[in-house]
């Protein structure tokens, strides 16, 4: 509900998933399996200059998303 910050659901993470951006930028993964939630963040590289992009992207975070909700 946060204005900015909410990027879109996302479809075949867990019971629900859901996108969130830091300074605009689709950074954060939020999911959750029943009762229980997690989120996995990425630090921003701005080694080429700002903005920089996410070291992690959502891919490779809802990868991390299927290991982590199989053991929960």
């Amino acid at each position: 509900a946060m204005k900015g910050v909410y990027g879109g659901d996302v479809a075949g993470v867990g019971d629900e998933a859901f996108i969130g951006k830091v300074m605009g930028m689709d950074s954060i993964l939020y999911f959750r399996k029943g009762a229980r939630g997690a989120a996995l963040s990425s630090f921003i590289d701005t080694d080429k200059g700002w903005p920089g992009s996410p070291y992690v992207n959502q891919q490779q975070l809802r990868k991390l998303a299927a290991i982590i909700l199989s053991r929960m």
